[in-house]
């Protein structure tokens, strides 16, 4: 199965409100992947931080914080780039400012074609 290199790095630029997300990952093909041709899609999301003190423990996905759903190329390096509102990364949100603490997780998903049917139209020879 594929598997994604410990090189995943994020990084965030925050401007006038907006933010500009980079997240740098390598996938890295199996002998099987490769032998059956398997595709995979990365999903690519920005995860608020909860685990340390004074903290709720719950670490979770940030609304709207879906960077990229796109297929995988593999062994290739590869940035995604998104720009968001600056709002969107407040994960501790309340009435005194507080630290928020973000990472990247990549999720990566097979993908596997059904057969075809075909309809609408008279066919000849079940073709």
């Amino acid at each position: 199965m594929a598997s994604i290199r410990n090189n995943v790095l994020l990084h965030i630029v925050e401007g006038q409100g907006n933010a500009r997300v980079e997240v740098s990952y390598t996938v890295d093909a199996s002998a099987e992947d490769l032998e059956h041709q398997q595709s995979y899609r990365a999903v690519v999301e920005l995860i608020g931080v909860d685990e340390g003190p004074g903290e709720d423990g719950r670490s979770e996905v940030i609304p709207n914080g879906q960077i990229v759903d796109e297929p995988v190329t593999f062994s290739l390096p590869r940035t995604v780039v998104k720009d968001i509102s600056a709002g969107i990364l407040d994960e501790d949100p309340g009435p005194f400012p507080r630290r928020d603490e973000i990472r990247a997780r990549i999720t990566l998903l097979p993908t596997t074609l059904s057969n075809i049917v075909h309809r609408g139209a008279f066919v000849l020879n079940n073709q």
